[in-house]
């Protein structure tokens, strides 16, 4: 119990009374009731309630009793008169009028204890009696000044309020200054302060147990996050309560320890946010889009409700629209391609990565559009420059069925790609990226050539006009040889016996001197002394 302003007093814990034995001259014990509760107001002869003024006003006291430790407690009211002291050393009366119709007045010229008035109080108390309710039995409610337990002070008074048959009572001493009164005996409870909190989040839903750490908790009677009271709490100790989170709003909440002495006070350590579930991404539609960026994507899950952040990966949306707690559309930004996780940040958190929320970035597929030099040797080893769109992250280039012998990307639209070995014939160029393998086209076509047949010896070198010499024809490159010739006639037949040696028999010809060559796919063989063949 602590100052209250403007005349105002909690009362919160009634007592019983031990009486002293006759003669005693020691102050009585009290021991206190928890559940008691009730407030006392000081007003002048007016009615009107005490905030200016000297001490020797007349006050007056109102007590309203609310407590179901009193029989009846909460039907009943009283207030009581005294007349402040003028030389502080004759006791004032103990007077009370009641203000309930069923009630008795009953004179006394005693005390509840049976200490009689002394003096001419005793009259007065005949005609100013204390009062209680001899119907119910109930309560009495009694002021006099100079306490025996507290320094003598003419504006010192004692304030009882005692209910029968058992005796139980609230009991203080008060010193009345002017316009404010304080509470001096018991040594009023100072008001619960709050220090700390662990944990100092949790979900809306509540359900979170919080240790809440400070002073002053003994008796506590609520405990509030915000304006809502605490699911349920416990006092561990007077320096800590567990207590029990309500469902809240999203947000920061004060929690708030009420006991006899009051409310603690609002301070940064006592705050408590209320978080909303973290959001949860189930689905996208589509899976996949171009790395430029511009793809509409449906994101469905839960928890969406004030989204403030969709991500690509590591890269924000371009724009996003939250449709409902279940469904955000966001556009994909630009960004690399591969794979790239969607999350979704709330007040409540960011959604947690699944696989349901991968979205893949696609580069366009590759083109190719022209190749220089469109030919080479079967033997590989040509260097060939392609040109075209789409080339960054080409992870292959393939001439017809085989694989370059090796590749540099040089740009987005530029390759350099040596040949490998192959078969003659033609051969399409593809460049493959993430994006896809170049589609096939006549720009792409590379021709791999045999090289030229050559001769390098004949036998025998000479033979009749008239033909049907057979002539061993030595050299290289004959496989696929079609045609053989004696100067510019036909051989009468051939045989490709390898692709270093033919077998031909001579047509009828001219006398004299012809070259003999070989034709394959790859050309016809130069002429050389070494193919003289002399028809005679």
């Amino acid at each position: 119990m602590g100052i209250v302003a403007a005349g105002a007093m909690l009362l919160t814990a009634f007592s019983v009374l031990v009486a002293p034995s006759s003669g005693a001259t020691t102050a009585p014990t009290y021991e206190p009731d928890a559940n008691a509760t009730g407030t006392v107001a000081f007003y002048n002869a007016a009615g009107t309630q005490i905030t200016s003024g000297s001490i020797n006003s007349t006050p007056f006291a109102t007590y309203y009793a609310a407590s179901s430790a009193v029989p009846d407690a909460g039907l009943h009211s009283a207030s009581v008169i005294f007349a402040t002291p003028v030389d502080g050393t004759i006791p004032k009366l103990w007077g009370t009028t009641e203000q309930e119709s069923s009630s008795q007045i009953v004179g006394s010229t005693t005390d509840p204890n049976g200490n009689a008035f002394p003096g001419a109080l005793a009259t007065i108390a005949k005609t100013r009696p204390v009062v209680y309710d001899d119907s119910l039995a109930n309560f009495q409610l009694h002021i006099t000044d100079f306490p025996s337990h507290s320094t003598a002070n003419p504006n010192i008074y004692q304030v009882r309020v005692q209910a029968f048959p058992n005796d139980a009572y609230w009991v203080a001493d008060i010193l009345v200054t002017g316009t404010t009164w304080t509470q001096i005996y018991p040594t009023p409870t100072a008001a619960p302060a709050v220090t700390a909190i662990s944990p100092t989040s949790g979900p809306i839903a509540g359900g979170t147990t919080v240790t809440i750490t400070g002073t002053g908790f003994t008796g506590a009677t609520k405990v509030t996050f915000g304006t809502k009271a605490a699911a349920s709490f416990t006092v561990v100790s007077s320096t800590k309560i567990t207590a029990v989170t309500p469902a809240q709003t999203a947000g920061t909440h004060s929690i708030t320890v009420t006991t006899p002495g009051g409310t603690s006070a609002l301070v940064a350590a006592d705050v408590f946010t209320a978080t909303a579930a973290g959001p949860a991404v189930t689905a996208i539609s589509p899976t996949s889009g171009p790395i430029a960026g511009g793809t509409t994507v449906t994101i469905t899950g839960t928890g969406f409700t004030g989204a403030t952040k969709v991500t690509f990966g590591t890269k924000a949306a371009a724009s996003f629209t939250v449709v409902s707690s279940t469904k955000i559309t966001a556009v994909t930004p630009a960004q690399t391609a591969g794979t790239h996780s969607i999350t979704v940040t709330t007040p409540g958190g960011t959604s947690a990565l699944v696989a349901a929320d991968v979205f893949t970035a696609t580069a366009a597929a590759p083109a190719v559009t022209a190749i220089s030099p469109t030919s080479g040797p079967i033997a590989g080893g040509t260097t060939v420059t392609i040109t075209g769109t789409g080339f960054t992250g080409a992870t292959k280039v393939t001439f017809g069925t085989k694989a370059a012998a090796s590749f540099t990307v040089v740009s987005s639209t530029k390759i350099t790609a040596v040949t490998p070995a192959q078969t003659a014939g033609t051969h399409s160029i593809t460049v493959t990226t993430p994006g896809g393998t170049s589609a096939l086209v006549a720009a792409d076509v590379f021709t791999a050539t045999a090289a030229a047949p050559a001769v390098t010896a004949i036998s025998p070198t000479s033979g009749p006009i008239a033909g049907g010499t057979t002539v061993t024809i030595a050299g290289t490159g004959f496989t696929g040889a079609t045609k053989v010739t004696f100067g510019t006639k036909a051989a009468a037949s051939f045989t490709v016996v390898s692709s270093t040696k033919i077998t031909a028999v001579t047509p009828a010809q001219t006398a004299g001197n012809h070259s003999i060559t070989v034709t394959t796919a790859s050309g016809t063989s130069a002429l050389v002394a070494a193919d003289v063949f002399t028809a005679v």
